[in-house]
């Protein structure tokens, strides 16, 4: 399934790939340049980029579960983008070498060049920009994207519709999640278009006044 998203000055395109239909996102600017934001399968991937002359430029995970890095070793062969991680997230990836074919994945994610990402780093195509935000509790290295010019953010598996990224996995941890998104994701703007890992697009004004994880925890 892919739906498509105009900006001002980029398209978004969701593609839901992979048994545990994961959102996967390409985000392309006017001169087809583009970011990928996670990695679920290959094939519909490699593609879309193809069928639509797109230059891939980035690779920006938001984590490493199974779900959202079974592609990134054929997509990197095949476009050598830049792929960009934060340095916890090799403990996951480890994890989902092991366990890849039992979520029903028939590609072993492995990763051979990469860049770190810490807090506060930028990533930019032409004029549109990305800035990392640390949020861990998911996983102990997730990242969220935000692009500030457009009021949109990319959540990964932290913060989702009305709901919030499980803590019960391996280096999950319910109270340094809820604070990830306390003092991350909450700061930023009411308005702000939530693109998560899974599910339906929202708000952060949505999610602080529905989401029963999280109407407790904010002065509004």
């Amino acid at each position: 399934m892919i739906k498509e998203y105009k900006f001002k000055n980029i398209t978004i395109y969701q593609l839901t790939l992979g048994p545990i239909e994961t959102n996967n996102y390409i985000i392309v600017n006017n001169k087809k340049q583009s970011i990928l934001i996670d990695c679920t399968s290959s094939k519909e991937i490699i593609e879309f980029v193809k069928n639509n002359n797109l230059e891939l430029l980035f690779i920006l995970l938001t984590h490493c579960h199974v779900d959202h890095v079974c592609g990134i070793s054929s997509v990197y062969n095949n476009f050598k983008s830049r792929v960009m991680l934060h340095v916890k997230e090799f403990y996951h990836l480890n994890e989902s070498k092991l366990v890849y074919r039992l979520y029903g994945f028939d590609e072993e994610p492995e990763i051979s060049e990469y860049q770190l990402l810490n807090e506060n780093d930028v990533i930019s195509i032409d004029d549109f920009d990305l800035q990392v935000l640390f949020t861990p509790g998911h996983t102990l290295g997730s990242l969220s994207f935000y692009n500030q010019g457009n009021n949109i953010l990319f959540s990964g598996d932290t913060l989702f519709y009305e709901s919030i990224g499980r803590t019960d996995l391996p280096g999950g941890d319910f109270n340094l999640l809820i604070k990830s998104i306390k003092e991350k994701i909450f700061k930023l703007p009411d308005s702000v278009v939530v693109f998560p890992g899974h599910y339906l697009s929202t708000t952060i004004l949505h999610e602080k006044l529905n989401n029963p994880f999280l109407k407790n925890i904010y002065n509004i």
